[in-house]
């Protein structure tokens, strides 16, 4: 099975076409700027950046809520009869505000680097839960439900540890010291997802409310929002005014631009000495000091079939080393770039299928944000 596979892969290297030029290195001459070396199983590997139709993309973007990975892509835009793409991915050294500005000259250094692990990944996250309310009333319950076991927590507000990948029901009630204002709440996230969003309230009025979506992340989102009374309206930031009491279950959706979708939801009470049970939920970024300082290589065929480092198990001589790091040109986006060399060996693999990388060589750029 081995043997097929690389046989498959290696003619797809040489397949000569179209010559659009994209991104990085701005003119070819004698010798190519960026290239990705080695040995593939038996066979040689070689991508150019400007020869038979490669070139050398350089991009960055922002995951794990605050952490920044600088990319670089040799790939070839032909379409899938020569899509073939080599991609070298490195999680900056510490997490970064929001959109911050990137810190490449501390992040990108000369020496030992990691292969990423994904067996190495956290498996839970803390969730900070609080009420928005400030005003303290005579008992508190949290109850956490995963669909297969509940927690009950008894206490103002609470910070479990939920498993990452798993989708939590979580339920706040409230009472007052005579009760007579007793009101609960549900909200349902998935754990270990960076795109969470919170609904900002404040009241001009018993009827009046202004809602804005709170999003910690870069990029761009649209906002929907449901009022529960039949009205909608969009936009971060919204205003809205109940014609009759009553207690409504205000929804937003957020979509990024990749399509993906967060959908939070807030209690709207409209009547006199009703307590409301809204709460706040801040998703503290998991312990992943295993990611920084880390590297991950990708082969994609044109078929869509990605080999990944990450998923395979290394062996004792699995390395990968930065042997040199410079400042370089500014990128199609008006980006500023670095240009590094690599020395590496590791194994690739997708699903049951393993292959060894071998006597690795590379030169890349990867840009970054001022």
């Amino acid at each position: 099975m081995k043997k097929k596979i690389i046989a498959f892969l290696v003619p797809v290297l040489f397949v000569a076409a179209c010559r659009k030029k994209e991104n990085l290195p701005a003119d070819i001459k004698d010798e190519p700027v960026f290239y990705v070396k080695g040995k593939l199983g038996i066979q040689k590997l070689t991508v150019e950046a400007g020869n038979e139709g490669f070139y050398m993309h350089s991009s960055y973007s922002q995951v794990q809520d605050r952490l920044y990975v600088y990319r670089a892509d040799l790939s070839n835009s032909c379409g899938t009869a020569c899509g073939y793409t080599v991609s070298v991915l490195i999680n900056d050294y510490h997490y970064t505000s929001p959109g911050g500005a990137m810190e490449p000259d501390k992040a990108l250094r000369v020496g030992e680097y990691q292969l990423f692990d994904e067996t190495l990944l956290p498996k839970s996250q803390i969730v900070k839960l609080v009420p928005v309310s400030a005003q303290r009333q005579a008992s508190y319950s949290w109850t956490i439900d995963d669909g297969s076991a509940k927690q009950t927590i008894s206490s103002y507000s609470t910070e479990p540890s939920l498993e990452i990948g798993k989708t939590y029901t979580v339920t706040f009630s409230s009472e007052d010291f005579d009760g007579t204002c007793a009101s609960t709440f549900s909200q349902v996230f998935k754990v270990g997802n960076p795109f969470q969003v919170q609904i900002n309230c404040t009241s001009d009025s018993s009827s009046t409310f202004l809602f804005t979506a709170k999003n910690d992340l870069s990029g761009t989102y649209t906002y929907n929002w449901d009022f529960g009374d039949g009205k909608t309206a969009s936009g971060e930031n919204t205003s809205h005014v109940y014609a009759n009491d009553g207690k409504y279950l205000v929804k937003l959706t957020s979509t990024n631009s990749k399509g993906e979708t967060c959908v939070t939801s807030y209690q709207a009470v409209v009547m006199p000495n009703v307590c409301e049970a809204n709460f706040n939920a801040t998703f503290v970024p998991p312990d992943a000091a295993q990611l920084l300082r880390n590297i991950t290589f990708l082969i994609t065929t044109g078929e869509g079939k990605t080999y990944s480092s990450a998923e395979a198990v290394q062996s004792v001589t699995a390395k990968v080393r930065v042997t040199n790091v410079e400042p370089y040109k500014i990128n199609e986006k008006g980006e500023p770039t670095m240009k590094l060399s690599l020395a590496f060996e590791c194994k690739l693999k997708d699903g049951s299928t393993e292959l060894s990388l071998t006597e690795g060589e590379a030169v890349i750029a990867v840009s970054f944000k001022n």
